[in-house]
């Protein structure tokens, strides 16, 4: 019988301090992925007013949008980095409220540059919120 076979025939038993610290470990995950996806639907909601208010077009937003994803994947091997070196609960601790405050850039754009340049923001705050949650 292999070592892997013995432990799962007969798995540990947590204690109650283990186990309520998987407990809050399972409820700081949550919230942060509901943060996220807070975020996320707060941006895609607010699109329509931004084209209106700066008149960028449908052409122009789709680059927004496209700007959006490549912050994220720009992000987040860096991130996974940063991860490794500080450890996921450090950088989430510093990060998620920063991943939130990105919102707030693409709202207040005064033009098409601007706004580009803020989704990019935007994407890679997501982007990064993403590969921290994960790698927690």
């Amino acid at each position: 019988m292999t070592a892997s076979r013995r432990t799962r025939e007969s798995p540990q038993l947590k204690t109650p301090q283990v186990a309520a610290a998987d407990r809050k470990a399972r409820l700081a995950i949550f919230w942060i992925f509901a943060l996220c996806g807070v975020i996320c639907s707060l941006w895609s909601t607010s699109l329509p007013a931004i084209n209106t208010r700066l008149h960028v077009g449908e052409t122009r937003l789709g680059l927004v949008l496209l700007l959006t994803a490549a912050g994220a994947v720009a992000v987040m091997p860096l991130t996974g980095r940063l991860c490794d070196r500080l450890g996921s609960r450090a950088v989430l601790r510093v990060g998620a409220p920063l991943s939130g405050l990105t919102l707030i850039g693409p709202a207040l754009a005064g033009g098409g540059l601007a706004l580009l340049v803020l989704a990019f923001v935007l994407g890679a705050g997501i982007g990064s919120l993403d590969v921290r949650v994960h790698r927690h």
